[in-house]
């Protein structure tokens, strides 16, 4: 969609989606039940929705149909929110929601449902162009895109498929992944975040399976690109070759708690964040702390007066401790 609508536009859009076609008196009655808008406001609002063409009127009565489907409006409405606070990066955002207990509640919980109701092996879930894949297990527990490499990456393994031994992922890959590797003899390589980064590497380099944390994942065995009934369907492979369940299967990985703290940050202290030996000291200091079993991550944004603190590690609670300290110490040296 090449014309934003802003939210007061969306209320209209929002009754058009849910009735199909509507006359503007019915709109402006509805809207003025709901929102408490008189009847100019609303016929203001659909003249701007229909000079955006997203909404087209016709005789007899006003009857207003819409021209931009929900899902259109969703999706253009998903990449300015990643693009704008998230860097370009799903996998952030992915992340946040899932850090903040938010995904599995409003986009999965259907799923999960559905699956530990009907007793099925496993539930999927695609994003709007189907290019991603998350799933749900048996007992209902959200499998993201990291725990799907990793049981991709073991049984391409076991298989003697796995080209040159490697996955390739990028750094918002839990730290858990990079455990599992170490454990299971498999190379990691890490790009910059973004998928169009994890195939770069892929090609360049000759690697058969990489992907994101949030389901974009890549089989340059069968094709270049992210295809989520791919991964569906090389999960419910693996787990019929296997005999076993999904969550058996997710058991060659432990996904470690992940704190992400947004700082504000002028554009001298993005600059100043490399150079600094305090800086550098401090992280240093708390990698030593998490003694190998955790990692400090820390990205100026590319977009926003940020910078993003990443700690993970075992402990909630040390990592939240260690995020918080190195927010100080950036503070500290660079403000």
């Amino acid at each position: 969609m090449e014309t934003k609508l802003f939210d007061a536009e969306l209320k209209v859009m929002g009754v058009l989606w849910r009735e199909g076609e509507a006359t503007a008196k019915h709109i402006a009655a509805v809207l003025g039940e709901e929102v408490g808008w008189n009847v100019n406001t609303t016929y203001t609002l659909i003249k701007r929705c229909i000079n955006k063409g997203a909404v087209e009127r016709r005789e007899p009565g006003f009857l207003c149909r819409p021209l931009v489907a929900r899902e259109t409006v969703q999706a253009a409405e998903t990449d300015e929110l990643i693009g704008k606070l998230f860097d370009g990066s799903a996998d952030q955002l992915f992340a946040s929601l899932l850090g903040r207990k938010k995904l599995s509640a409003v986009q999965i919980e259907r799923l999960r449902e559905m699956v530990k109701a009907g007793g099925y092996a496993l539930g999927v879930a695609f994003d709007g162009d189907a290019d991603r894949c998350l799933a749900v297990d048996e007992t209902g527990v959200l499998v993201d895109g990291d725990q799907m490499i990793a049981i991709f990456a073991t049984e391409m393994k076991r298989k003697g498929s796995l080209r040159q031994n490697t996955a390739v992922v990028t750094v918002m890959s839990n730290y858990g992944f990079m455990n599992f590797a170490r454990e299971s003899g498999i190379t990691v390589k890490t790009t910059k975040v973004g998928d169009r980064y994890v195939l770069e590497t892929m090609l360049a380099e000759g690697y058969n399976i990489g992907g994101e944390q949030s389901g974009h994942i890549i089989f340059t065995d069968y094709m270049t690109t992210g295809d989520g009934q791919l991964s569906a369907i090389q999960l419910m492979a693996a787990m019929k070759e296997t005999g076993k369940t999904l969550s058996q299967l997710t058991k060659v990985i432990t996904i470690l708690p992940q704190v992400l703290v947004n700082m504000e940050a002028t554009v001298d202290m993005k600059a100043g964040l490399a150079e600094s030996l305090e800086i550098s000291a401090a992280v240093r200091a708390c990698e030593e702390e998490l003694a190998g079993e955790g990692r400090v991550l820390i990205r100026p944004s590319g977009t926003e007066p940020l910078i993003r603190v990443m700690v993970e590690g075992p402990s909630q609670e040390q990592i939240t401790d260690i995020a918080h300290r190195i927010v100080k110490a950036i503070q500290e040296t660079l403000s």
